[in-house]
């Protein structure tokens, strides 16, 4: 069986929001330099209970994602933001 992470394969991550990176680091770090980070939401989730404009915590949310996957080695142009509000998507699901 190939290693999926072996040297010169390439990757797609696809996350839900901001942070979801972190229990993954260590194979996002070996995945490198063939790799994309895509998260779908803007982190915009706890903007209400953090008492917070939802587009000044998803700024916050996306600042600390980029600043998180840097030190593992990414840099901007291997991350993508859909930008989907979860605060829209969880209306859409109630």
């Amino acid at each position: 069986m190939t290693d999926p992470l072996a040297p010169g394969r390439r990757h797609l991550v696809v996350l839900a929001h901001q942070d979801d990176e972190a229990p993954y680091a260590g194979a996002l770090q070996r995945m490198l330099p063939n790799a994309r980070v895509v998260f779908v939401t803007n982190g915009d989730g706890l903007a209400p209970a953090a008492k917070t404009p939802p587009d000044t915590y998803a700024a916050a949310r996306r600042a600390e994602s980029t600043a998180a996957l840097a030190r593992l080695g990414y840099d901007e142009a291997s991350l993508g933001f859909l930008g989907f509000s979860q605060l829209t998507l969880y209306a859409r699901f109630v």
